[in-house]
């Protein structure tokens, strides 16, 4: 039966090939363990075997394979540009979208908040007349109402922008990328 290394005592070197070369562990990084491991374990000798050698070299890079490596992280870099280009122009057609939907929304709610709001007031405006209330009584109420609970909403309106505002936006922009 083999027994598994301790990977909480081991040790990792990274290549000294390319030291962000984007492959398995087993092949961009040395796998040491201590000299105390390799005596208690039973299969050292078979994972001495395995494992790579200190005295491993690589040999130095052409200048072709050099300048070829340079060419393509450039066109990684410039297709990692274009893929964050393509991001970005998605998301900004997405908020113009949501803006237009969101203006549409906001002005059908406001019609029917309209219609609602005189739909209300004249049902007040004839359960007052009703009750036999004069029609200046009828104005001059249906008028406070009207403008008390205006300034309320008015109000919730403000407070509610603060958290909505393009300025918060602007900040939030600035502060993750400025």
């Amino acid at each position: 039966m083999v027994t598994l290394p301790d990977f909480s005592r081991a040790h990792y070197v990274l290549s000294p090939e390319n030291p962000y070369k984007l492959t398995p562990p087993n092949a961009s990084t040395l796998f040491m363990l201590s000299e105390r491991h390799y005596a208690s374990s039973k299969d050292s000798a078979a994972y001495g075997q395995q494992g790579f050698k200190d005295n491993d070299t690589f040999e130095d890079p052409s200048y072709d394979e050099v300048f070829n490596a340079i060419k393509n992280a450039y066109k990684q870099r410039q297709a990692q540009y274009f893929a964050f280009a393509d991001v970005l122009d998605g998301e900004l057609q997405l908020i113009k979208k949501s803006f237009v939907v969101s203006a549409f929304s906001a002005l059908a709610v406001f019609a029917l908040t309209i219609v609602c709001w005189l739909l209300i007031n004249a049902v007040l405006a004839g359960a007052l007349f009703h009750f036999g209330a004069g029609f200046l009584t009828i104005c001059t109420l249906l008028l406070i109402g009207n403008i008390a609970l205006t300034l309320v909403f008015v109000n919730l309106a403000k407070s509610a922008y603060q958290y909505a505002g393009i300025t918060r936006i602007m900040k939030f922009i600035k502060r993750c990328f400025g």
